[in-house]
């Protein structure tokens, strides 16, 4: 009797080992993007806040993502810009595209042109933030080449405060 009950102690044990010592990890989970996180609402801006909207994304455009060949701090301002996009294949293609753009080149910015296409209230961290559609030209020259870059977004506004803060670049395309 002794001797089952051993063996009876020795599975028990076996079994609680196995079924403790699993291989299966809790999945991690992949942190949401503000955009997942936001609570967007139907509500359009006024023209006023819209307009506060605009210049703010002209400037963004203007530290970030259209610099000329000769602006200081490129790579602190090149990290701030990636940081800000979303999408991780925008992201890379965009990388790709000012490398080559930028590369052996003097390009000289003249002129951001932001078009707002819609707005939308939105909550963020109990903020009110804006959900931003935009079509931004920028214009300049390019090794005495003058070009002309056409970029269409939505991102992620704080306009709450004296500084329109660009949160997150949820969509980015150029041509």
């Amino acid at each position: 009797m002794k001797k089952y009950m051993k063996i009876l102690t020795i599975i028990c044990i076996v079994g609680i080992c196995m079924c403790g010592c699993s291989k299966n990890k809790p999945e991690e989970a992949t942190p949401l993007t503000i955009y997942e996180q936001l609570k967007i609402t139907d509500k359009s801006l006024s023209e006023a806040d819209t307009g506060v909207i605009q210049e703010g994304i002209t400037n963004w455009v203007k530290s970030f993502l259209a610099i000329s060949s000769d602006t200081r701090d490129k790579e602190a301002i090149n990290k701030g810009l990636y940081q800000s996009i979303a999408n991780k294949e925008q992201k890379e293609k965009l990388k790709q595209d000012r490398e080559s753009f930028y590369k052996d080149s003097v390009v000289i910015i003249e002129d951001v042109s932001p078009e707002i296409k819609s707005t939308k209230k939105a909550t963020y961290n109990e903020k009110e933030v804006a959900v931003v559609d935009c079509k931004t030209t920028v214009r300049g020259m390019r090794n005495d080449q003058a070009f002309e870059k056409i970029y269409t977004m939505q991102m992620v506004v704080n306009y709450q405060t004296n500084v329109v803060s660009v949160y997150e670049v949820e969509d980015i395309t150029w041509e």
